[in-house]
Order: C-alpha cells, then sequence, then structure tokens
C-alpha cells in the first residue's frame, strides 16, 4: 500500500467518523460489527445492529486479538470482562491501520497517534457506539 492511499484512507476514515457522529438512544448496543469487504482505501465494516459481547476466558476472540485489545484500547479495558462492539478482524485491521499510520511520521508525535489509535477503538469497539455512529444509508458493492 502506498503512502498516498493509506494518507487517504485516514483522512476518509476521519472525514466517516466525523459525519458519523450523531445521539441514539441505547447505550450497550452496537451499530456495526465485523468486517464485510475491503477496498483500496480499507476495510468496510459490516453494519450490524446488535448487543454488545462480553471479553473474558469464554470469549472465542484468540489470544492475541485479546492481547491488541488490551494494548490498543486500555480505556475501555479498564474493568473485568468489558463489554466491546468489535470483533477480531477489526482489531486486526485497526492495528495495521494505525501501524501503517506510525510509519508515515505520526509515531513522531506519540500523544497524536495515540489520539487516533483512541478514534479507532471507540468508532469500532466502544460498548456506546449507537450513541455517535448512526448508518444513515446502505449501499451493496459491486462485488455483493
Amino acid at each position: 500500500m502506498n503512502i498516498q492511499k493509506i494518507k487517504t484512507t485516514f483522512v476518509l476514515f476521519i472525514v466517516l467518523f466525523t459525519i458519523s457522529l450523531t445521539c441514539s438512544q441505547n447505550a450497550g448496543v452496537c451499530v456495526m460489527r465485523g468486517i464485510c469487504g475491503d477496498t483500496e482505501l480499507g476495510t468496510i465494516p459490516c453494519t450490524n445492529k446488535s448487543d454488545t459481547i462480553i471479553l473474558n476466558q469464554n470469549t472465542q476472540m484468540n489470544l492475541q486479538s485479546l492481547s491488541l485489545f488490551e494494548a490498543m484500547c486500555p480505556h475501555i479495558h479498564e474493568k473485568a470482562d468489558p463489554e466491546v462492539c468489535c470483533d477480531e478482524f477489526q482489531l486486526e485491521s485497526m492495528f495495521i491501520t494505525v501501524y501503517n499510520l506510525a510509519h508515515l511520521g505520526f509515531n513522531h508525535c506519540p500523544s497524536c497517534l495515540k489520539n487516533i489509535e483512541k478514534m479507532f477503538c471507540e468508532m469500532n469497539c466502544s460498548p456506546k457506539q449507537n450513541k455517535f455512529i448512526k448508518v444513515k444509508k446502505l449501499k451493496r458493492s459491486e462485488s455483493g
């Protein structure tokens, strides 16, 4: 992936996140979970209005993904058995995105990189996802 595509992906995520900031009623309801496709700009999350999942030893998420979650989203993982809206595929995608952004120069500003990481965690994993993300329109991709 070249630098221009990574920059474009980052800008796209920021724009989508900013546009999507709206309020809903219930806490603990996910608006999206999982990955439903890939584009040259990044992954596309699945719309999925569902309850949060509880992360604990009974969760079917692999240990590497749980470690990624603990490292990238400590503000969500503050309590034992946190409720989340993300799955292991989203965590891996988030890690790759943040890793690529770090290599674009964000690693020279640790607080900037941490804020971007926190934004991705909130957008993908927050148990209050429905408070600030609202799906306005669905469109089937060319590949189905």
